[in-house]
C-alpha cells in the first residue's frame, strides 16, 4: 500500500472509524508508530475527559480516591463544559509522544534525546496541528483511562485547569503502554455530528457478562436558534448486534452529557458489534460514523482493531437490506462504573505534567 493510498484512507474515514496516520509527517526522533487511531484507550480517555467537562461534579468519589476533593476546584473548573471533539491529527501528535516517552525512557513535554531537548511542544504538536494555543497533559503508571483522568489529571490543578478551559473545541488523546498524553486544540470542528464519542466498558466484557456503553452528546444547536442545555436528543440508543437499546442520561445535561446503558452481552455468539444513534432536530448522527465496534472474544486478526465497517440494520424498525438502510437515513455526520476497575492505592508508581502554552504559526 503506497502514501497515496493511505493518505486516502485516513481522509475518506468517517468520524470516529479507525483510520491511519498521516504517513507524510516526520516526528522528531527514532520512534515509529504503528497501527489505526483510535485505539479502545485512546476512546476511553476522550470519553471519560468529556464526563469530567460535563459534570465536574458528578465524580467526587473518584476525586477522594484521587487524593483531592470538589471543594478544591476554582470557580471555573467547577462549571460545566461543552464536550470535546475527536482530532486525529492531535491523535496522532498524542500517541506519538506517548511512545516516544516510553521507548526512550523520559517524561518531559519536551521531545528529548537524553538530557538533550530535540523539540519544543508546540513545535512537535504543530508537526502534525496548526493553531495559536496548544495544551497538554501527559502521565504515566496509571491502570487505565478512568484512573488516570478521574484520579491523576483532575487531582492536579495544572491539569485539571488545562482539562476545563472552555475554549477548546477538540482533544487528542494518545496511550502507549502505561504513558498517556492529552493534546488539546481550539480549531473548528470538522463534522456536524452530534456525538463525540462512545465506548464500552469493561474493555474485556465477554458473552454474558454485562457491559456498560458510554456515549456522549452535544447538541449542535446549542446557543443557537434558541436551543438551551435542557434540550436533549429525542432519542438516544446504542445498537448492540442489530438490536436497539435505550441510552439513559447519566452525567451532565441533556443537551451536552453522558448517556449509558448497561446490557447483558448475549451468549448467543462469541463477538459482539455496536453503534450509537442520536436523533435530534438536525436529523440522525452514528458514531462511529460508518462502521461498528466489537465487544468480545472477536478474531484479532480479523479485526485488529475490534471494529468492523458494517453497521447491522436496526431490529424492529428496519426490513431493509444494509445498502438499502444506508441510501434510506440522512447522516449529519457520521448505569454504573465497571468493578473492573483497579483500586487506587495498588496502581503502583504514578507521575503527571501539565503545559499550556501560546504559539505564533
Amino acid at each position: 500500500m503506497d502514501l497515496t493510498t493511505l493518505t486516502l484512507m485516513t481522509l475518506v474515514a468517517g468520524y470516529g472509524d479507525p483510520a491511519p496516520g498521516d504517513p507524510t509527517v516526520e516526528g522528531p526522533s527514532n520512534v515509529v508508530v504503528t497501527g489505526n487511531y483510535p485505539n479502545y484507550a485512546e476512546r476511553a480517555v476522550l470519553l471519560y475527559t468529556n464526563a469530567s467537562r460535563v459534570d465536574p461534579a458528578a465524580h467526587e468519589q473518584a476525586y477522594n480516591q484521587g487524593g483531592c476533593s470538589f471543594d478544591d476546584f476554582k470557580p471555573e473548573e467547577k462549571t460545566a463544559k461543552r464536550p470535546l471533539y475527536w482530532s486525529q491529527p492531535l491523535a496522532e501528535a498524542a500517541r506519538y509522544h506517548s511512545q516516544d516517552m516510553q521507548e526512550n525512557n523520559y517524561f518531559e513535554h519536551e521531545t528529548m534525546d537524553g538530557r538533550r531537548v530535540v523539540m519544543q511542544a508546540g513545535d512537535r504538536v504543530a508537526l502534525w496541528y496548526g493553531t495559536s494555543y496548544v495544551g497538554e497533559n501527559i502521565a504515566y503508571g496509571y491502570a487505565d483511562a478512568w484512573d488516570v483522568q478521574m484520579r491523576g489529571w483532575m487531582c492536579s490543578s495544572g491539569h485539571r485547569s488545562n482539562i476545563m478551559v472552555s475554549s477548546y473545541t477538540e482533544l487528542g488523546t494518545g496511550v502507549y503502554a502505561t504513558h498517556y498524553t492529552q493534546d488539546f486544540g481550539s480549531e473548528e470542528v470538522d463534522t456536524e455530528m452530534s456525538i463525540p464519542m462512545g465506548i464500552h466498558d469493561p474493555q474485556n466484557a465477554q458473552s454474558g457478562d454485562f457491559a456498560t456503553f458510554y456515549g456522549d452528546y452535544l447538541n449542535p444547536n446549542l446557543g443557537q436558534q434558541g436551543a438551551t442545555l435542557d434540550d436533549g436528543p429525542s432519542e438516544y440508543i446504542v445498537v448492540l448486534n442489530g438490536i436497539p437499546y435505550e441510552m439513559d442520561l447519566l452525567w451532565g445535561s441533556a443537551g451536552s452529557g453522558v448517556y449509558s446503558a448497561s446490557i447483558e452481552l448475549s451468549q448467543d455468539r462469541d463477538c459482539h458489534e455496536y453503534f450509537f444513534q442520536a436523533t435530534d432536530s438536525n436529523g440522525e448522527s452514528r458514531f462511529p460514523e460508518d462502521g461498528s465496534y466489537l465487544v468480545g472474544a472477536c478474531d484479532l486478526v480479523e479485526t485488529p482493531d475490534m471494529w468492523i465497517d458494517f453497521q447491522s440494520p436496526i431490529s424492529g424498525r428496519d426490513d431493509l437490506s444494509p445498502s438499502e438502510l444506508a441510501e434510506s437515513i440522512t447522516f449529519i455526520g457520521c448505569s454504573s462504573t465497571s468493578s473492573s476497575r483497579s483500586p487506587f492505592w495498588v496502581l503502583g508508581l504514578m507521575a503527571l505534567m501539565t503545559l499550556r502554552r501560546e504559539r505564533q504559526v
